[in-house]
This record gives C-alpha cells, structure tokens and sequence, in this order.
C-alpha cells in the first residue's frame, strides 16, 4: 500500500481510538468525594492501620492519613482513574516546604520524585507538614 494512503489511515484510526477513550468515560479521572472515601480507599491496602484523621487536598486529588503510629503517614492519591495508595515511613521525605496551604514535597523515590499538594485551610496544612516533617532524616 503506497506511504500516502497509510499515513492518513494510520492517524484517522489513531485519532478514532483517542476520541473514543475519551468520550466513553474511561479516562476520566479519579477524585476522592471526602475524607471516608480517603479512609476507604487506604484501608483498602493497609488494613490494620489507625486512622486518627484525613485531611484531603484543594482539589480532592489526594488525602493524607494522620496514624496513630506517629513514625508514619498514610497517602491516597489519584492516578488515572484509580487510586494510589502509600504507607510513608521515616526516610521516604527528601525534602518539605510549606508555603501559603501549599506543601511541596520531594520523596526518596524515583517513581515519583516531587508533588505539590494545597490544602485550604492552614491549620491541616500545618498538620500534614509537621507530620512529614518527624519522616525526614
């Protein structure tokens, strides 16, 4: 088959396959309704762990677990149309700043190097930075 027939296939059946994905509702994406979700969604994985509160990003696209166990911090977090769930321990935080109920936080993880999290009220975001903060080395 010559190269001008197949080029234009080849993108019509590309862009066909895109618009399909995105209008049958597959991608979208994940947002956690409230903090029961949150803690829903972590027992999932960590079912033994106690909850003392759950305090969810701006934009719902994280929760943060405070334990009781205060050598840890649960984390909920949407990727894609899923969830993604982590149990942060003492050396898992490379680095923490919190500026304006926005935290920007570097793990020791190459998966996933950085994220930027807000939070709306200040005192939650004093909460989730104190306790990343007993994580650091």
């Amino acid at each position: 088959m010559p190269l001008e027939i197949l080029g234009p296939l080849v993108i019509c059946g590309i862009s066909l396959t895109v618009l399909a994905v995105y209008f049958s509702g597959i991608s979208k994406l994940a947002k956690l309704a409230d903090g029961a979700e949150a803690k829903t969604e972590f027992l999932l994985d960590y079912a033994d762990a106690r909850i003392k509160s759950s305090i969810l990003t701006t934009d719902k696209s994280a929760g943060f677990m405070i334990l009781d166990q205060k050598t840890t911090v649960g984390l909920v977090e949407a990727m894609g149309s899923g969830f993604l769930t982590r149990l942060l321990s003492v050396g898992d935080i490379a680095g923490l700043e919190l500026t304006d109920g926005k935290l920007n936080v570097r793990y020791n993880d190459f998966t996933h190097k950085r994220r930027s999290y807000t939070v709306e009220n200040p005192k939650d975001a004093a909460t989730i930075h104190d306790a990343l903060t007993a994580l650091k080395r």
